[in-house]
Order: structure tokens, then sequence, then C-alpha cells
């Protein structure tokens, strides 16, 4: 598969993603269409299919949700006091 790196921008730019992360959707937008291309493939492989592309589709979405609204996504460090400190070892 040959990369189109103004595909992958035009992606970064519509989606918020990084550039590596584009290059990750685009590849799966690939993915998905040579995995619809191959022979003799089941209803059910279908939807195990989709379901697990659309997991990773998430994946990259939460990650710009994460780094857009670190306070309400659990990517910043949290507050003093929240009950999240390290565990001490019992002695």
């Amino acid at each position: 598969m040959e990369e189109i790196p103004e595909a992958i921008a035009d992606i970064a730019k519509r989606t918020g993603t990084t550039e590596d992360e584009a290059r990750l959707l685009y590849c799966l937008e690939h993915t998905g269409e040579a995995f619809d291309a191959l022979p003799n493939v089941t209803t059910g492989e279908r939807i195990q299919f989709a379901v697990h592309h659309q997991a990773l589709v998430n994946m990259m979405a939460a990650r710009v949700v994460g780094r857009d609204h670190p306070e309400a996504w659990g990517r910043s460090e949290p507050r003093a006091g929240a009950g999240l400190e390290p565990l001490e070892p019992n002695t």
C-alpha cells in the first residue's frame, strides 16, 4: 500500500490527530477495504472485523479528546487529596 501524504495531512487536519495517528487511520481505512475484498468472508467474520476495526478508530479518537481535554478524560495529574496516591507496601 502506497501512502499518500496529502490524504494523511487531510485526515490530520479534519480529525485533530497527529501525523502518526492520521497515518494509522489511513492504514485502517485501507485495511477495511482490503478485508472487504477477501473472498468467502462470512457475516460473522464481517461483524467481528467491524467491531475490532471500530475499536481501533475509537482509540485514536480517545487520544485526541484526551489530549484536548486532559482534565476531563483522566490524562492530567490527579489533584492532591483525590484519593489516588500511590499505595505504600505493607511492612
